[in-house]
């Protein structure tokens, strides 16, 4: 708290300005607290507003719809197995046909999570224990709906192998083309 007449600091429980002898009121006294309250929100705010902005800047950069992400998706959910990892990685009019074409989603599952299981085992033979944590991935080439990404990985003794997804974007999420992958 400081003395109005001199800007004084003043203890909080002065009723005197030890500088210039002025009393101090107990309004005086209130509008120093208000004025410190006011300093608070200030700072409070300031701080707010630079979380919020952490926020925005992590959601911005760590945006999971490019074509990198969803190939490394792609990879994980070979590298475990999941079958439903891959379907939700389709086009949602494509995963429709293709139940239809198996009659259940049920036995689409099942076939997938069998090429699933006999491509991991591969890539786990040709590259080691923990494979997909070995892969880079690269967009070498992207428009607006179409992309293709290198995917090189490194075998346990030195050698490496690359390959192309070719993805494309449907209702704007980013699709690999599952067609023309290596199963």
């Amino acid at each position: 708290m400081f003395c109005s007449q001199c800007g004084n600091q003043l203890k909080p429980s002065a009723s005197f300005c030890t500088k210039c002898g002025k009393q101090i009121k107990a309004k005086e006294t209130t509008k120093t607290s208000i004025g410190k309250i006011n300093l608070n929100k200030k700072v409070v705010m300031g701080i707010v507003a630079a979380v919020l902005l952490s926020l925005v800047l992590v959601v911005v950069s760590g945006n999971r719809n490019t074509p990198e992400s969803t190939v490394k998706d792609l990879f994980t959910a070979i590298e475990r197995g999941s079958a439903n990892q891959v379907m939700n990685l389709m086009a949602p009019a494509e995963l429709e046909q293709t139940l239809e074409w198996f009659g259940s989603r049920k036995e689409f599952e099942n076939l997938l999570s069998n090429q699933l299981e006999y491509l991991s085992d591969e890539m786990e033979h040709a590259f080691g224990r923990g494979w997909s944590k070995n892969i880079k991935i690269e967009t070498v080439s992207e428009t607006e709906d179409r992309a293709t990404v290198e995917v090189t990985m490194k075998s346990p003794d030195g050698d490496t192998n690359s390959d192309y997804i070719y993805l494309r974007k449907v209702d704007g999420k980013w699709i690999p083309d599952l067609d023309n992958f290596w199963w």
